[in-house]
This record gives structure tokens, C-alpha cells and sequence, in this order.
């Protein structure tokens, strides 16, 4: 039966499966349930990032979802400084 590990390595995590990649002492056994979700909510658009500090010891306990936040670029285009441009022309007229 495959056993399924969580890594955190700095800020990143990922996932290890204990038949295809060598488990090093600092990987944290997680549920077969919980992998399963993981990639399920993910599927579904979630976003997910390591927890500050981990509050037990279940994958969830490690990472939270989150929603990132979406910058918006106001910097002007060619067609908005063009627009600029004949505004103040039609005032100049």
C-alpha cells in the first residue's frame, strides 16, 4: 500500500509517494484522503499555500486555501494616450 507524504522545503511544499521517491526524515506521513482532496479542490480552481504556523498534523493542518490577489495594471495604453491626445487637441480647436 502506497503511503503519501507532504515536503516543505522554505516556502514551497509538494507531494511524495513513498513508491516512486525516496522520503526523507523531514516528510510529514499525510492521509491517503487528504492527497486525494488536495488535488480534488485543486481541480476545481483552489489555491493553496503553506499555513504560517501548522496547527496539527493533517495536510490541512500544513496549508490553507487562499485566494490570491488579482493586481490590476493602470498603466495607460498607446490607444488611452492617444484618446489623451485628441482630447486636448479638441480643446485647443
Amino acid at each position: 500500500m502506497t503511503r503519501y507524504y507532504l515536503r516543505i522545503v522554505n516556502n514551497d511544499f509538494g507531494f511524495r509517494l513513498e513508491e516512486e521517491n525516496d522520503i526523507i526524515e523531514s516528510d510529514i506521513e499525510i492521509t491517503k484522503s487528504d492527497y486525494d482532496i488536495f488535488f480534488y479542490l485543486q481541480s476545481q480552481g483552489k489555491q493553496f499555500r503553506l499555513k504560517e504556523i501548522a496547527t496539527g498534523n493533517t495536510l490541512f493542518d500544513y496549508v490553507e486555501e487562499y485566494v490570491p490577489e488579482v493586481i490590476i495594471d493602470t498603466t495607460p495604453t498607446d490607444k488611452d494616450r492617444i484618446k489623451a491626445l485628441e482630447m486636448v487637441m479638441l480643446e485647443v480647436l
